[in-house]
């Protein structure tokens, strides 16, 4: 994969050969050092796509997210902390969290009227298969509370910790509302064969 923003590397510098300690690649990335960046992409780029890559199975996506990630940490390096964590692990939750934003604009997009436009959506291969037996117009059917859970944790492969740190509601809460989507599901589905 090529970085799309190419400024960041100049082949032809001796710099960018260097080994940084982390403390030097903050300090420099605080002050728009080019090379430094380029180095931190260069050797974090891999891991920080595997992480994404456990949220998004989309290629261009996942593409997309990294480079947003990447301007991310560029822009907002200021705001890392390394009494807190290391600079990985810093990197790694703004991936995270980058990702689970990206997957909450997609559920919002697939309940917007406007999901029929192919340009604005890109469908999941578990929504491709739950469709061919209706099961998409049963799970848009359940409240938004239920229908939120389901999404995430069915459609996007999120643990129930992770939905309930992403929806920010007590765990108890969230198995709650899932047992009691299932049931309206089943319920539901055995009305519709």
């Amino acid at each position: 994969m090529i970085f799309r923003i190419t400024w960041f590397h100049n082949p032809d510098s001796m710099k960018s050969n260097c080994k940084y300690s982390e403390k030097d690649l903050v300090t420099f990335i605080k002050q728009n050092d080019k090379e430094a960046f380029s180095y931190l992409y260069e050797h974090y780029a891999g891991s920080l796509m595997y992480v994404v890559g456990k949220y998004v199975d989309d290629p261009y996506s996942l593409e997309d997210l990294l480079q947003d990630i990447f301007v991310k940490i560029w822009t907002k390096i200021d705001q890392y902390d390394p009494e807190k964590s290391s600079l990985y692990t810093w990197m790694r939750t703004v991936a995270k969290n980058r990702a689970l934003d990206f997957l909450k604009c997609s559920a919002n997009v697939m309940n917007a009227k406007t999901t029929n436009d192919p340009t604005l959506e890109r469908r999941h291969i578990a929504e491709q298969k739950t469709d061919k037996i209706g099961l998409n117009q049963l799970v848009s059917k359940l409240p938004e509370q239920h229908r939120s859970i389901v999404y995430l944790v069915y459609y996007n492969g999120h643990t129930l910790d992770e939905t309930s740190k992403y929806l920010n509601i007590p765990m108890g809460t969230i198995k709650t509302r899932l047992r009691n989507a299932l049931a309206i599901l089943r319920k539901d589905f055995a009305f519709s064969v």
